[in-house]
């Protein structure tokens, strides 16, 4: 396996390659640590890297693993992750994409405490853009002018109001908002969802799909369609095919949403997959909303679907 199919093998298959001796965690972290170095300059992904302390993490990661017993122990021994500019990492400011920040955190968030304690090596700080906020408001035309005062705007109050902007987005996030998102009721109602396997179809959904993995972080959320090589995804075809997959996936949770073409937002397209899914009694559909006119469509899966009674068209 090169450097570049190791970097997008994904957490679950890294572990196991480093824990079967075929990959160390050392050449792990220098191959992200390169690719860091390559691209972050354009794509201002990182807002900090931690380049000595994780290559230390993956030297000890390496000399414990060789030790024996620990890796049973620690399933992410030696795996390096990335954590968003939201989550509280020791030592460092978490400014949630803006200047609204206070003092260096005392302690990890608790998923960073977890994936630690499982023994992944924090890497870097991902980017949290403020700006990127804009993007998730229904489709309507305004102008940059206009969008960039009104992030001032809001930025602005925060501070004359006198409070943290970052403890103000941590308690409210994902509350519903009235002329956000078509998807803003759905993000509301992964809230109070914990410990689910949650899939999403659609690309409309499929970019904003952060939300369902719910305030904790604790359900597992899983873009269904056919897996191609680097990370890549194709739309299932056939009912058939798609019923099998959701089964595959072992979901509880299965949101519908209709395909986006990011070059005309304006235009949504239908998802074969609501049909498919909605015709089944085992899908229970719990919420439904139209974006566009195309539906929006949450269901609770109460079982496998039925792969040899799908709908004729």
């Amino acid at each position: 396996m090169d450097a570049t199919d190791l970097a997008y093998a994904g957490i679950a298959k890294q572990a196991e390659l480093i824990a079967a001796g075929e990959v160390s965690s050392r050449e792990l972290v220098d191959i992200y640590l390169e690719r860091i170095a390559r691209f972050n300059p354009k794509l201002n992904a990182f807002r900090v890297v931690f380049e000595e302390r994780a290559r230390m993490e993956a030297d000890q990661a390496d000399a414990r693993r060789g030790a024996g017993g620990e890796s049973s122990q620690r399933p992410l021994l030696g795996v390096p992750i990335a954590v968003k500019d939201e989550q509280d990492v020791a030592g460092e400011v978490t400014t949630c994409g803006t200047n609204a920040y206070g003092e260096p955190a005392k302690a990890d968030a608790e998923i960073v405490r977890r994936a630690r304690a499982a023994g992944a090596i924090v890497i870097g700080l991902a980017v949290l853009a403020v700006a990127a906020l804009v993007t998730l408001g229904r489709q309507v035309r305004v102008s940059l002018t206009i969008a960039v005062a009104a992030i001032g705007l809001v930025l602005v109050a925060g501070a004359a109001a006198g409070y943290r902007l970052q403890g103000h987005y941590l308690r409210g996030r994902y509350a519903y908002q009235p002329n956000v998102s078509y998807l803003a009721k759905v993000w509301a109602l992964f809230r109070t969802v914990h410990n689910a396997r949650v899939g999403v179809v659609g690309t409309f959904g499929g970019f904003f799909s952060y939300p369902m993995y719910g305030l904790d972080v604790s359900n597992r959320v899983t873009y269904v369609a056919q897996r191609g090589p680097h990370g890549s995804f194709t739309p299932i075809a056939a009912c058939a095919r798609w019923r099998t997959q959701v089964n595959a996936d072992h979901l509880n949770y299965l949101i519908t949403t209709p395909a986006r073409d990011p070059w005309r937002p304006d235009v949504l397209t239908p998802s074969p997959e609501t049909r498919w899914t909605t015709t089944d009694p085992a899908a229970t559909p719990v919420f439904t909303e139209r974006a566009l006119g195309q539906p929006i469509v949450v269901f609770r899966l109460n079982g496998p679907l039925d792969v040899a009674r799908c709908p004729q068209r």
